[in-house]
């Protein structure tokens, strides 16, 4: 009777910890992208401080990347389900070191677009290569849209260039890096539209 309630107990144990595992992984498919929920996300200010980005017409994308990145934290802090992190709050230089030094399950990096010519429109985002991401950009792109001309957009996967601000892209699994528009272009109003964006496409996934 012993030997057979030790194998009962055995066979007990083997069945909790194999329910427990794929409790466990189910656990981490829905927290993670796997059901495209978003519990934490790091919003990365592109630049900011010696690295000021494109200069147009006296105005530094690091400001505008930094005004869109607080306005968007602002209305994200309101989802109590939500963990919002900052790589920068402030006029200051972040080597790309530490931008990438965070954990969350989705990286967005804000950057504003530039050209010598000054004649760009439209807007880009880049993601790094598997299915989630895609599928966030995608809904980005997709908000992002009816606020821009029909010239010099798209939503792309980065490939192996390593260099500049696109590195962050690639060293993170989930990671996304808007181009929203270009820096001549910038208005109020076009900043306060990019955040709507930002801010709709990402309740999407929470």
């Amino acid at each position: 009777m012993k030997t057979l309630g030790f194998i009962l107990f055995v066979l007990f144990l083997i069945g909790f910890v194999t329910l427990k595992e794929e409790q466990w992984l189910r656990e981490d498919t829905d927290t993670g992208l796997g059901k495209f929920h978003i519990k934490t996300i790091v919003i990365d200010a592109g630049h900011g401080g010696e690295s000021t980005g494109a200069i147009r017409n006296n105005i530094q994308e690091k400001d505008i990347n930094l005004d869109v990145a607080l306005k968007l934290q602002k209305k994200l802090q309101r989802l109590p389900s939500l963990e919002v992190i900052m790589t920068r709050t402030q006029d200051v230089t972040v080597p790309l070191s530490e931008r990438i030094d965070y954990r969350a399950d989705l990286y967005l990096s804000i950057h504003h677009n530039a050209t010598p010519s000054n004649n760009g429109a439209g807007y880009e985002v880049y993601h790094s290569n598997n299915e989630y991401t895609t599928d966030i950009a995608n809904t980005i792109a997709a908000k992002f849209e009816p606020f821009q001309e029909k010239r010099y957009v798209g939503v792309k996967a980065m490939g192996g260039s390593s260099q500049g601000e696109y590195f962050l892209v690639r060293r993170h699994q989930a990671s996304i890096l808007t181009e929203f528009c270009f820096v001549q272009d910038i208005t109020i109003t076009l900043i306060d539209s990019e955040v709507n964006a930002l801010y709709e496409a990402i309740v999407d996934y929470i």
